[in-house]
């Protein structure tokens, strides 16, 4: 399916600064319609560090939170008013709906979804939540891009993080959206050789990528419990992958365990753009 209708979360006006103009390549490159939706936080930010740290009272926080949508919204206005792409500016009225909900509704119809890749220690509780909430309940493809991500090299070397799951199952299928012509796609199995069922449906998807005419390669890695993630991202940096591509979170508690594990790491962790499916 083509990318037709991008929607970018832009959480604060210092992500914003970077994550817009990244939105409008993307949405310049696939001759997208780009929505831009600003959840309100709804809780009181802090103002300070240790000891000094003390809550914004009421009126200086209903405030501070008008003046950051603002300055999202002039970021926004600044970007997308010089393209030709259609695009349209959302924001919460938090009298109304709650920041989780108000998010995911409004990227329903998308065909992805972009986020802020950013730092573990510069992101704040409210990003990392509703973040989290995103991918796991919007049920559409979350692309997390890092700041100074190139887009339009996103295609041309994708790695497929592999799994006998119905999550890794939907990212692979979803990462062909971004494929270029000629593309390079490796599907890496992280874990134990011998297993049969996950070496036969790994083997049938390089097939089924192989059709689609991209050149296709399985990659298969040894880890230890709990190192997925982290030799899924070596195996991107060996290969110059542009982008990973991978299932997140899990359908039941023992695979969220393990899949959740694995899509926090990337999410702290990776600096080059990564796809989600949920």
């Amino acid at each position: 399916m083509n990318i037709k209708t991008i929607a970018v979360s832009l959480v604060t006006a210092q992500e914003a600064e970077w994550l817009m103009p990244l939105a409008c390549d993307l949405a310049r490159a696939h001759g997208a319609h780009l929505t831009a939706v600003h959840p309100a936080e709804p809780y009181v930010p802090y103002v300070g560090v240790g000891e000094g740290v003390a809550a914004l009272p009421a009126p200086g926080f209903l405030d501070w939170q008008e003046e950051e949508t603002q300055a999202i919204r002039a970021i926004f206005d600044r970007h997308a008013g010089a393209e030709d792409f259609p695009s349209e500016w959302r924001a919460q009225d938090v009298s109304v709906q709650g920041s989780d909900a108000y998010l995911v509704d409004s990227v329903r119809a998308a065909d992805i979804v972009v986020t802020a890749l950013t730092e573990p220690e510069t992101r704040r509780s409210e990003q990392h939540r509703l973040q989290e909430h995103l991918i796991r309940n919007s049920g559409r493809p979350v692309l997390a891009l890092p700041k100074g991500a190139d887009v339009s090299t996103l295609g041309e070397r994708i790695a497929i993080g592999w799994s006998r799951t119905r999550e890794a199952a939907r990212a692979a299928h979803d990462a062909l959206a971004f494929a270029a012509p000629g593309a390079r796609i490796d599907v890496v199995h992280i874990g134990r050789d011998g297993d049969v069922m996950e070496e036969g449906t790994r083997d049938d998807l390089a097939a089924a990528i192989d059709r689609h005419g991209f050149r296709t390669e399985v990659i298969e890695r040894d880890a230890g419990v709990g190192e997925t993630g982290e030799a899924l991202l070596r195996v991107a940096f060996e290969t110059g992958a542009t982008l990973v591509a991978t299932g997140a979170f899990g359908h039941s508690r023992a695979y969220d365990f393990v899949i959740g594990a694995v899509t926090r790491y990337l999410l702290d962790n990776a600096k080059v753009p990564v796809l989600l499916s949920k």
